[in-house]
């Protein structure tokens, strides 16, 4: 009896501490809201996880995996070169977040730099994930309030003649928002010819509906998301959410519509995150902005503009108070230092709760110790009464900066030429951000901290901050030239994979330009092409090349190349020949599409880069070789700078068919069918690779065929087996050589292994093999005196075609062998009958058919 006792005491206390240690795992807030929500009802949670697993130096050593190149290179301006990664950008547990999954959890988004996911789940199935051993918290995702949305002013477009532009004095005409750029002295930045190139901007808003309105025609936008909704689309449609305010913001920023409305940055390349969801009284869920920023920083966002500040919490937990404003509380403070931590420069509206004699009025992220927090000012250069003030709670003056946020000029979010103003710190916030933008247009290798003290120290009142003001009103021109101009040097890093690679060299190497100096980790022989393959010894600015490196590697200055980095030379127009010409990228990435020729017009279809096959570049990024065809000898003029005057040309349409290959190795290979009509002159492909390398095209050298007249055939080289082909758009028929080991039909979306290594080419067609077997009438008929008959196959066979005449005496047999499936036609020449009527019979193991024919002399 007295162990009985201890059993079911020991039974009672082991299940009482899983338990409890489940419930220490709940956040106090977490615990609130269950407690008053029906436990079989889903709530909106992070899962905190305890590590990331066992790939953590995987990822490390292959940074360029996690984010792009774009990124990398940002992020060498804080961080040591050989460590871009820190332990919050790898990627998360796959095995953690299955295991949560299998719970029944429903995960909304993943956050490398929390080591969390978000996502719904009831109280039974929170309390089963708490009991995983590698769960560390479970927390609310907090639902928050943005700051006071003010009403427009209806301040009349021109206040007074001291706001117009005088003719001749700048070099745009910036129409009515010339006052709001004169006040922090923009127009001289554009005088001196920085207007945003080569610098990408992030505005996360609350979507953006009208993309269309004329001040957006050249705005170069290259990614764009809705993360309230999880879809491509950031304007209304019949998502939650409306997006006049984003529309007016990125109007702010970045518009071009001269004569009307010129934002401070918009030359700038933009990416477009809607975070807020406007139909609620609680539009923004936190990790719908963690999420945009972990999605802009692995574009290689440059600039971040967030018009929104939070403070009160969705009922009904306990909103922030002023005291939580220290720069350390908030979810959304601590992701906005992190993001600037990796280099990204976060401008974010101070917030439009106006003015308290005893404390702050931020809103979170403004609070963050390296946010650079926007106030606003009116036209006179007071500070608006709305705008919020310091200090944080920790001592630190707030706002950073001011600018106008009153009666700003932007886009009317309700017709396409319309103009509208508006008010608040959400305004002052986009020309805050297009500052730093110029700044770092001139001086792109500056820190965030750097473009910050820019800012600060150049703004009106940077002898004497105080927590009204901040450091006063905005001074462009003084901050671009705050610090020195930059060397006429660069810094690089070049991910190669293993093998070959096209390469070029962006600059001057100081050690010398040979080979060995550029390339340390290659094998053999460096090639370049002049209509053929030449071997090199030193290489040339703006040529590209074949290396072949021993393994994959980073190429760094400060590693493989000098510390103080590569020299700067001039884009000088390159001499090319008709035909194709290998090219180089320059110090910065520029757009494939703004590549142009002398005289003009001479491009022939895309530019082609190589990453294990070829495919279409939309850029030209430092570092890497790129084909382009001419069609007559002339000159190739590479841009400067990644303007946005040109669109990408899509050359594949998505009515295209696509034949996807890929190899046992993982590289994956697409060419393209058409049914119709197509000037397929445009797709001729580069010439193959140096031998040995992974290379698909069509016998005629294209990328793309039309396959409704021929069976085309495909070659091959330099492929790992087993292959599979998956056919997409379209049906086609797959064949080898001979048709006798592969003979198939796909269907879109299907796909096939193909694991005989002898087979080294493949045959294609849009007509597909027969699925009944058929004998067709002759034609013509009546002939004389050949005549043509048609017949179809839907299985290998042996097949007779036989001729009779009225008497059934055979007077001919066209065919007598072993056949594959399709479809055969065979002429039969009556030369030598005499006119009348005729019998054709086919016979094989499974099928007999007859048919009459009339010879006609």
């Amino acid at each position: 009896m007295y162990k009985l006792i201890v059993m079911v005491l020991l039974s009672y206390l082991l299940s009482f501490t899983i338990t409890q240690a489940q419930i220490n795992k709940f956040s106090k807030a977490l615990e609130i809201k269950l407690s008053e929500t029906p436990a079989n009802h889903e709530t909106l949670v992070w899962i905190y996880f305890n590590d990331k697993g066992q790939d953590v130096n995987f990822y490390l050593s292959n940074p360029e995996i996690v984010v792009s190149q774009k990124s990398l290179n940002r992020r060498a301006k804080v961080f040591d070169k050989t460590s871009l990664l820190t332990y919050k950008d790898i990627p998360l547990n796959r095995d953690y977040i299955n295991q949560v999954r299998s719970t029944g959890f429903k995960i909304k988004w993943p956050s490398k730099w929390l080591n969390a996911v978000s996502g719904n789940a009831n109280k039974y199935q929170l309390e089963e994930i708490a009991s995983l051993p590698f769960v560390k918290k479970l927390d609310i995702v907090y639902k928050l309030k943005s700051e006071k949305q003010l009403d427009n002013e209806n301040t009349s477009l021109l206040n007074n003649d001291e706001l117009l532009q005088l003719d001749g004095v700048h070099s745009y005409d910036y129409g009515s928002s010339y006052a709001q750029l004169q006040q922090i002295n923009v127009p001289s930045v554009h005088d001196s010819g920085y207007t945003g190139q080569g610098v990408t901007i992030c505005v996360m808003d609350a979507g953006f509906n009208r993309l269309s309105h004329e001040v957006f025609n050249s705005m170069d936008i290259i990614a764009a998301w809705d993360f309230v909704n999880n879809d491509p689309n950031v304007g209304d449609e019949n998502d939650m959410g409306e997006g006049s305010h984003g529309t007016m913001t990125l109007s702010d920023i970045g518009g071009f519509a001269p004569g009307n409305l010129i934002g401070p940055a918009f030359n700038a390349a933009y990416i477009l995150a809607k975070t807020e969801n406007t139909d609620s009284e609680t539009p923004i869920e936190e990790d719908n902005w963690i999420a945009a920023m972990e999605w802009a920083d692995s574009i290689g966002v440059d600039v971040t503009s967030t018009s929104l500040g939070y403070i009160d919490f969705d009922p009904p937990y306990s909103s922030y108070s002023w005291m939580d404003m220290d720069g350390n509380t908030t979810v959304i403070t601590n992701g906005a230092d992190y993001a600037a931590f990796i280099g990204i420069v976060v401008v974010n509206s101070a917030g439009n709760e106006g003015y308290n004699s005893s404390h702050n009025t931020l809103g979170a992220p403004a609070d963050g110790d390296s946010v650079i927090a926007a106030g606003a000012v009116n036209s006179s250069g007071s500070r608006s009464s709305f705008s919020s003030v310091g200090p944080t709670v920790d001592g630190r003056i707030k706002p950073d900066i001011m600018a106008l946020g009153s009666g700003n000029v932007v886009a009317s979010p309700y017709s396409n030429n319309s103009y509208t103003t508006a008010s608040g710190t959400s305004f002052s916030c986009p020309l805050s951000a297009g500052v730093a933008a110029l700044i770092l247009c001139v001086n792109p290798n500056l820190t965030p901290m750097q473009v910050r003290d820019a800012m600060r120290n150049t703004a009106s009142k940077n002898n004497n901050p105080d927590n009204l003001y901040g450091w006063g009103i905005l001074n462009a021109f003084d901050a671009i030239n705050y610090f020195p101009p930059p060397a006429a040097t660069f810094q690089l890093s070049v991910n190669l994979g293993d093998g070959w690679n096209m390469v070029s060299v962006p600059g001057t190497n100081p050690n010398g330009m040979g080979v060995a100096n550029w390339w340390p980790g290659r094998v053999g022989e460096v090639y370049k092409y002049n209509a053929g393959y030449q071997t090199v010894t030193t290489a040339t600015p703006g040529i590209g090349y074949w290396m072949k490196n021993n393994g994959a590697q980073t190429y760094n200055t400060g590693d493989e190349w000098p510390t103080g980095g590569l020299n700067i030379v001039t884009h000088t127009a390159l001499t090319a020949l008709s035909g194709w010409n290998m090219i180089g990228g320059y110090e910065l990435i520029v757009t494939a599409a703004n590549v142009s020729t002398n005289p003009p017009g001479l491009q022939s279809g895309p530019i082609y880069k190589y990453s294990g096959g070829y495919s279409v570049a939309t850029t030209l990024d430092p570092g890497f070789g790129y084909w382009i065809k001419l069609t007559d000898a002339g000159q190739i003029i590479i841009p400067e700078t990644m303007s946005k005057e040109s669109k990408p040309v899509e050359y594949f349409p998505e009515n295209w068919g696509r034949i996807v290959i890929t190899d046992a190795a993982g590289v994956s290979y697409t060419l393209y069918a058409v049914n119709g009509q197509v000037d397929l002159s445009q797709y001729e492909l580069p010439p193959a690779p140096p031998t040995g390398m992974y290379d698909f095209r069509y016998t005629s050298g294209r990328i793309a065929e039309d396959l409704s007249s021929s069976v085309k055939t495909i070659e091959m080289s330099g492929v790992v087996y087993p292959l599979t082909v998956r056919v997409e758009g379209m049906d086609i028929r797959l064949m080898d050589e001979s048709g006798k080991k592969l003979n198939e039909n796909l269907k879109d979306g299907e796909s096939i292994e193909i694991s005989e290594s002898t087979i080294e080419k493949l045959m294609v067609s849009g007509e597909l093999l027969p699925t009944v077997y058929s004998l067709e009438q002759n034609y013509p008929n009546p002939f004389n005196p050949s005549t043509m008959i048609e017949f179809s196959l839907p299985e290998m066979a042996n097949v007779k075609l036989s001729i009779y005449n009225a008497l059934g005496e055979k007077v001919a047999e066209l065919v007598n062998t072993s056949l594959q499936a399709g479809k055969y036609q065979y002429n039969w020449n009556a030369k030598d009958r005499a006119s009348g009527i005729y019998i054709y019979e086919l016979k094989s193991d499974n099928y007999v058919a007859v048919k009459k024919m009339l010879l006609l002399k």
